[in-house]
């Protein structure tokens, strides 16, 4: 009682911090028969129980690529099948996209400087080749650099296209065959704009970066957003940086869902160290997309590439790091988790790799459903002396199955569970592992109210804590997760 009674004392002189804790992967993916060189994991994409992942440089000694197909079943990800590039003399692979039974391919350098996007389609049994979408007659860009899907809709960026001018190509599904369909150019292109470098469907808004964008003198990037009338697609706004930095590839990567956009600039000068990197996170109030906060790494490593890539469900924003340097001082990466605590973006826990060395670049390219993360690690198994990876992608479980109010996770629920979370927030420090579990009144934060409601429901006929009462999901949405709860499943 006497340690309670100092820990609510320090309540009036103590400030509420935020724990970041580290959370290492809970598995990994790799075909079979993988070896030294074969770059596994260029890229990556997931769709439910669907993980994409593409090895761009195969051990055979060409440089056609493959991409492997796995399937989640059981809770073991098995590889359901492996597709093989076409032309030796192109990168198949280079980067991949999936939604439902549609997959998308990037093949760049085909057939000289053009390339192709490969649409494949699963039948139920395998995914079968259905069309080759290439660029418009005359075209003679590097097609395509940037693809998104969605539905029945794939969106190509080429931002080589017209002395880097740049344009975006779309194609939709009539249920038989893909046709092309619109060009997309904005009324301000100019040369060397790169429009097209990123693409993004979410709903009904297809977000198209432009780094080399300079519309106020200088090459400080931007994004474009188009809205989809029920006939085509309309620009609609442009979105810069507010610090206006220049040269940070301002809009090389993006993330979007519902009201939330995240854009990447992977070669920020943040806190004036070299490409330490940033990202700016947009919130559509209901008037259009306006920049809400920008987010760096604490420490702000030099060519650490923080937003090299992101993601985000709406409620959480994560950001890869690759270039972030390990022991030896190389790539050893990693991958901040960012949630909303009402007022702002604040980082809870970093990803790491439990085996993790330098040239893994963990961050790369990062896929993201809400719950889980895969995260491919393409310098896996490579050394300073030879670099020829094996390659591997990590996969994170951010949600884990929890109790309400057993916030030390003992089992049970009593006044342990309030002196932990009041300890963890005002005395010691010692990190909250599962935040949904501490999250006692269920109002998507962690804090003070969080012990009292306990203490109430404990010894003063309060409310019991919400569902989940045995070990289950949280039924509410909100920012919060669960790294590890280890009495339930």
């Amino acid at each position: 009682m006497f340690r309670l009674c100092a820990i609510l004392f320090l309540l009036t002189t103590s400030p509420l911090s935020a724990q970041v804790i580290e959370v290492s992967e809970d598995d990994r993916i790799q075909p079979a028969g993988i070896q030294n060189g074969d770059y596994f994991g260029a890229s990556v994409a997931l769709d439910g129980d669907v993980a994409v992942i593409s090895e761009i440089q195969p051990n055979a000694g060409v440089p056609s690529g493959s991409v492997h197909v796995f399937r989640r079943t059981g809770g073991v990800w098995v590889e359901e099948q492996e597709i093989l590039g076409l032309n030796s003399l192109a990168r198949f692979g280079e980067t991949v996209a999936v939604d439902g039974n549609v997959l998308v391919v990037e093949q760049s350098g085909a057939l000289g400087p053009a390339g192709a996007a490969h649409v494949f389609r699963f039948n139920g049994t395998n995914w079968q080749f259905e069309a080759l979408l290439s660029p418009p007659p005359a075209v003679t860009s590097s097609f395509p650099k940037a693809i998104s899907v969605q539905g029945n809709t794939i969106a190509v960026g080429e931002y080589f296209r017209d002395q880097s001018a740049g344009e975006v190509s779309i194609f939709e599904f009539d249920g038989a065959v893909w046709n092309y369909t619109e060009l997309l150019v904005p009324a301000d292109r100019s040369t060397g704009d790169q429009f097209g470098a990123s693409v993004l469907f979410d709903g009904d808004f297809l977000f198209i970066g432009a780094t080399g964008d300079r519309d106020f003198g200088s090459v400080q990037g931007s994004v474009y957003v188009y809205q989809h009338n029920g006939i085509s697609w309309v620009e609609v706004a442009e979105l810069h940086s507010s610090d206006g930095e220049v040269g940070n590839s301002f809009g090389l990567e993006l993330a979007a869902r519902g009201e939330i956009l995240v854009v990447g600039a992977p070669t920020s000068d943040s806190g004036g160290a070299a490409d330490a990197g940033a990202a700016y996170v947009f919130r559509d109030f209901g008037s259009g997309f306006t920049e809400e906060q920008k987010l760096t790494a604490a420490d702000a490593p030099l060519m650490g590439s923080f937003g090299a890539a992101v993601e985000t469900d709406g409620q959480r924003i994560l950001i890869g790091s690759p270039g972030r340097t390990g022991p030896a001082g190389f790539w050893y990466g990693r991958i901040d988790v960012y949630g909303f605590d009402g007022s702002e973006w604040v980082a809870d826990r970093f990803l790491q790799n439990s085996d993790g060395s330098d040239f893994d670049q963990l961050g790369d390219s990062i896929a993201f459903d809400g719950t889980r993360v895969l995260s491919t690690l393409p310098g896996y198994d490579a050394t300073v002396t030879s670099f020829q990876p094996d390659g591997a992608v990590n996969v994170y479980e951010l949600e884990s199955e929890f109790v309400r109010g057993d916030c030390n996770g003992s089992g049970g629920i009593d006044v342990a569970d309030p002196v932990f979370l009041l300890d963890s927030l005002f005395t010691s420090g010692i990190p909250v592992l599962c935040d949904d579990a501490c999250d006692g009144n269920d109002d998507g934060g962690v804090n003070l109210a969080d012990a009292i409601s306990l203490l109430s429901a404990l010894f003063a006929g309060g409310t019991p804590p919400p569902a989940p009462n045995s070990c289950g999901g949280d039924p509410t949405a909100d920012a919060l997760g669960c790294a590890e709860f280890s009495i339930c499943p």
